[in-house]
């Protein structure tokens, strides 16, 4: 009966124990036990589930902290949790990617915006003088594109003999 109860009644025990942690979501430390070929099979096989589930749980982690470049191998051809994850991730990762750009259209736009109310305030207040207008505009625009220097001409057709280019407005051109 104590050989029964070493080779196969003990070791049966062992596995149920890890089953049940297994069935409440533990993830328990690897199976060692001595008894008959079929019983080491099976501790075999559930210390394979257990490390799979490991695997599993370190890639949702690292999904979960957005590392979409996170690679994951599918136990099996047939993995349905290791395949479901997958497709999670790179939906994720897609999501992600459409997120950003729209984050990007979206602060264009407001800058797009930003730039029409201003120079609709610069006209709304000039009085009609051309020269203080294009100085406003010019001085406005360099500034609003963080550029250097800016000048603004005019295509001066008055004489069809003397058709030429005339400087409006500047700021910092010299």
């Amino acid at each position: 009966f104590r050989l029964i109860q070493t080779l196969i009644l003990y070791p049966i025990e062992k596995i149920w124990s890890q089953l049940d942690m297994i069935t409440h979501g533990e993830l328990p430390e690897d199976l060692e036990i001595i008894a008959g070929n079929e019983i080491i099979k099976i501790s075999e096989s559930i210390n394979m589930l257990v490390d799979g589930l490991r695997k599993i749980a370190d890639f949702s982690l690292e999904i979960g902290k957005g590392n979409f470049a996170s690679d994951y191998k599918p136990l099996g051809e047939n993995d349905v949790l290791g395949n479901s994850l997958l497709t999670l991730r790179d939906n994720l990762q897609i999501a992600n990617e459409e997120e950003e750009k729209r984050k990007k259209e979206d602060a264009q736009r407001n800058r797009t915006n930003e730039g029409l109310t201003m120079f609709g305030r610069i006209l709304s207040q000039q009085s009609g003088d051309i020269s203080n207008l294009a100085d406003d505009i010019i001085s406005s625009l360099v500034k609003f594109t963080d550029s250097n220097q800016g000048a603004l001409f005019f295509l001066n057709e008055d004489d069809p003999e003397n058709i030429h280019y005339e400087l409006l407005g500047a700021y910092a051109y010299n």
